[in-house]
């Protein structure tokens, strides 16, 4: 009986975490935060939630079911499950709300160290 009441739980704990994820990716799309560049069907790209230099590549094939991916750490730890970039990809194709970009989209970079040499400074005595 204990042991059924666990796995109840853990349904319901599996149950609730899909559910957020789906209305996390749902938010996603309908800020208009789905991506696609122009002559280019797959991937598309979801820019981050807490880094707007930050964009996830997506590859979902709405026809085929099992057939999507994500460059996110989420789906990287839990491949069974769709992630919030993933639905936010599936909402926005059904919703209309993919935006078409003909650039590049930004990319975070590396800050860089800059050395100086004695001979760059300018001492007047």
């Amino acid at each position: 009986m204990e042991q059924s009441i666990v796995t109840k739980q853990t349904k319901l704990v599996n149950e609730e975490s899909k559910i957020l994820r789906e209305c996390r990716g749902r938010r996603l799309a309908l800020l208009g935060r789905v991506f696609r560049r122009c002559f280019d069907d797959t991937p598309s790209y979801v820019e981050s939630e807490t880094n707007s230099d930050k964009f996830y590549y997506v590859k979902f094939v709405f026809e085929s079911s099992g057939n999507f991916w994500c460059s996110c750490p989420d789906y990287a730890s839990n491949r069974s499950e769709k992630c919030k970039h993933l639905y936010a990809v599936e909402y926005a194709i059904r919703l209309n709300l993919v935006q078409q970009i003909d650039k590049k989209l930004p990319i975070a970079q590396k800050a860089v160290a800059v050395t100086k040499s004695w001979e760059d400074d300018s001492y007047d005595f």
